[in-house]
């Protein structure tokens, strides 16, 4: 017994707008979905998953440049921001907007912008307030370093 053309028509449509949308160009790939998630390797022993509005990967630089609700996480570690570039081959992140980074321990990073070696978990931000959750601490300046993993 064939479907209906109305249970067809609305199987279509489910089918279509579950389906992530993939465009390409020579240098780019952009992934559009409504919960964009992207797994990432680095050097580093745990992989790096970034989830955004949109996920442009730039294959010629080997760059992702991820906008709009930006959540890097590593582990444990989070890196919430309206933006951000992660060079591959540098193994550098750059967010902008609304930074806020959360380690391990709970210990919290807040700011204009963030530039962060994956690797190293070293980095700068810029007009940042740092909270160490342990010690029940606050830093503030107008650029904070992390120069050791620890």
């Amino acid at each position: 017994m064939p479907m209906p053309i109305k249970k067809i028509y609305l199987l279509f449509i489910f089918i279509f707008l579950c389906i992530p949308s993939i465009s390409f160009s020579e240098d780019a790939v952009q992934v559009s979905t409504s919960e964009d998630t992207v797994q990432i390797s680095t050097s580093s022993e745990l992989p790096v998953y970034i989830d955004a509005d949109v996920i442009i990967y730039d294959k010629e630089t080997n760059t992702y440049h991820a906008e709009g609700n930006v959540i890097v996480t590593q582990g444990d570690s989070v890196i919430i921001s309206d933006k951000m570039d992660i060079d591959m081959l540098s193994n550098l992140a750059t967010a902008e907007g609304n930074v806020e980074m959360i380690d391990e321990g709970g210990n919290t990073l807040k700011g204009d912008r963030l530039e962060f070696d994956i690797d190293t978990k070293t980095g700068t931000v810029k007009n940042g307030r740092l909270f160490f959750k342990k010690e029940n601490v606050y830093v503030d300046g107008d650029e904070i370093r992390k120069t050791d993993r620890e």
